[in-house]
């Protein structure tokens, strides 16, 4: 009898050993062969501010030759790569580096002259199936630059309730996403909807305000060079006067060109 209660307490311990183990070793595998991958991709010539990096990172706009900076980390087997094209998996791909180190940055030129995903991957280092994830190249950051030698940006959106006799639309551009070397040439109505929304009252007007400078559109005017030069990143206020006949959105084309 003494003899079965000792080998069950043998067992016991045995298994619960086993159970402890294997949590701590599942912990320690979680926390070591887990891929994770982090990228941040910026513009060198761009304006913007600690602020602008830390609220947002969109779609980046570059001009054509203009390098970007990627700063990556990277848990896992790492590797960076780049390709053409704004569908990653059917592009061409024009950069690849493999067991880069698993923190760094550095300026890498976009896809000669093309749109470009950058990606940064993260792979199993040890039991290529192990985890939530399996197999090699999962997961992964993606950031998509556009590059153009022109651009046409459309600014706007729905407006809200009609305050003090005015609909108001504000949009920003962050100054993080935009190359310092797109200029803005004209700005125009964002499409016949708008206009007609200006043609149905009379002595209805849009007015567009950036950068410290303001650009008023009505029935006839649909095309503005007050902005001619300017810079695309900041805040757009679009400001439609009278409370009648709500229009579905207001929006406006920003055209902008490289500087040379």
């Amino acid at each position: 009898m003494i003899a079965r209660l000792l080998q069950h307490s043998v067992l016991r311990g045995f298994f619960l050993v086993a159970a402890l183990t294997n949590t701590a070793c599942s912990s320690l595998l979680d926390r070591e062969f887990t891929p994770h991958a982090r990228l941040s991709v910026t513009i060198p010539n761009s304006s913007a501010t600690d602020k602008d990096r830390a609220d947002q990172q969109g779609t980046l706009h570059v001009c054509p030759g203009t390098s970007v900076q990627l700063s990556w980390q990277i848990d896992g087997r790492s590797s960076l790569s780049a390709a053409r094209g704004e569908r990653y998996l059917a592009a061409q791909e024009c950069l690849a580096v493999s067991e880069v180190a698993s923190r760094g940055t550095g300026l890498f030129p976009t896809c000669q002259d093309s749109t470009t995903v950058f990606r940064a991957t993260a792979s199993h280092t040890l039991w290529r199936w192990y985890g939530a994830c399996p197999g090699y190249g999962c997961p992964n950051a993606d950031h998509e630059v556009i590059v153009g030698s022109s651009v046409t940006e459309r600014v706007g959106g729905r407006p809200g309730d009609c305050v003090s006799g005015a609909f108001v639309v504000t949009n920003t551009r962050p100054a993080l996403d935009w190359d310092d070397r797109y200029r803005v040439s004209t700005v125009s109505l964002g499409g016949l909807q708008v206009a007609r929304t200006l043609e149905a009252i009379p002595g209805r007007t849009l007015t567009v305000r950036h950068d410290g400078k303001i650009a008023t559109f009505r029935t006839g005017v649909t095309t503005s060079d007050v902005f001619h030069s300017g810079r695309v990143a900041g805040s757009w206020e679009l400001v439609l006067s009278g409370c009648d006949s709500p229009p579905p959105a207001l929006t406006i084309n920003v055209e902008a060109d490289c500087s040379r």
